[in-house]
């Protein structure tokens, strides 16, 4: 039985190793969000990092969100804008979570200008997930 514990023991402290060696290896990428005046996330991108005295690294940012959330907060009735350029809204879904992943609602069927109903759910963060031309963008809605 001895056995056993001093074998866990030392898996366990090889796994905690391997662990605090990968942690200090991994590069830190600081992420730059762009909020419009409603909180809606509109931009996503990397804040240029220093690598070394003489090199930059600059990575370029993600595209502009083409989705519109408002309003936000809300007390209940939430509508989703969606720039419509093109075919973009074919096959596009919509999906609200709750913060503890379960899913409140789902759309298959995506229109310039959509309609959300929380008024039945209580206060608290949900989880706007879109779907669009095969790119997915995750957006936060508080209800009040």
């Amino acid at each position: 039985m001895k056995q056993i514990i001093s074998i866990r023991k030392a898996f366990l402290s090889l796994i905690c190793l391997v662990f605090v060696v990968w942690g200090l290896n991994a590069q830190p990428q600081p992420i730059k969000l762009d909020y419009d005046a409603s909180g809606n996330t509109v931009g996503r991108g990397f804040d240029a990092v220093s690598t070394s005295s003489d090199e930059l690294d600059v990575a370029e940012p993600e595209e502009q969100s083409c989705v519109k959330i408002f309003p936000n907060p809300t007390a209940g009735l939430v509508k989703v804008e969606i720039d419509a350029s093109g075919n973009v809204l074919r096959g596009g879904t919509l999906a609200v979570y709750s913060v503890n992943g379960r899913m409140i609602l789902k759309l298959n069927t995506l229109q310039p200008l959509n309609s959300i109903d929380l008024t039945e759910q209580p206060a608290g963060i949900y989880l706007l997930q879109i779907v669009i031309d095969g790119k997915t963008e995750t957006h936060r809605v508080v209800k009040e």
